[in-house]
């Protein structure tokens, strides 16, 4: 690949001239690259060591939640866990924020505190079991939990995609773009070299002929 030549090129001192800015701007372009690809690498680890960790949070308060749901369906019955489920309903809201990093938008959930007392889940505790007041808090840590780790799971999503992306670009120059270019560069500057020796031999054999017909 690296011998291979820009199509077309012609052998000129501005061509020349006009490739090395190329070649100048391609590998300026290629550093920068890197340095993105990498700190998108860097981001990506970080975001997956705490995505691990919320994702383990979660199993366990979503386990914890279960565990205390099932207990009050045995203490209560369905129809009381129902309805104090269906009295606790509210509509909540979450902000989506964006983060930049080296050029990339990555989202980021914020759930509004979901966490209320007791007198605020909108179902009497007189005539309530105990144990659906304490399924109710849980579940509430739990969708705190669910909605963090959706938010890093987008993160992720985004991050992969970007450092793909920007790994196939640098890729794309190493590769492909930047030898292409380096080897039109070495073709003109032989073609050049080659143009010069033959002017100076047709230079030197006019010089000559003109001594022969002076004389």
């Amino acid at each position: 690949m690296a011998e291979e030549t820009v199509e077309g090129v012609n052998p000129t001192r501005m061509e020349l001239l006009l490739l090395r800015k190329k070649i100048s701007l391609a590998e300026k372009g290629h550093k920068l690259l890197k340095e993105k690809r990498d700190a998108l690498a860097m981001e990506f680890m970080n975001y997956a060591k705490k995505a691990l960790d919320v994702a383990s949070e979660s199993q366990v308060q979503l386990l914890n939640s279960r565990k205390i749901l099932s207990k009050a369906y045995s203490s209560a019955g369905v129809f009381e866990v129902s309805s104090a489920a269906i009295a606790a309903q509210r509509d909540m809201q979450f902000a989506v924020s964006s983060k930049n990093i080296m050029g990339v938008n990555v989202s980021e959930f914020e759930l509004e505190d979901v966490t209320r007392k007791a007198d605020e889940r909108g179902f009497g505790l007189a005539f309530t079991s105990p144990l659906i007041e304490e399924a109710s808090g849980e579940w509430e840590k739990t969708l705190s939990k669910l909605v963090e780790l959706a938010g890093m799971e987008a993160s992720l999503k985004t991050l992969s995609d970007e450092t793909r992306k920007t790994r196939r670009r640098v890729n794309a120059l190493e590769r492909n773009i930047i030898p292409k270019l380096h080897a039109t560069e070495k073709y003109i500057t032989l073609r050049l070299e080659e143009i010069n020796r033959e002017n100076f031999f047709r230079l030197k054999i006019m010089k000559k002929k003109r001594g022969r017909l002076g004389s």
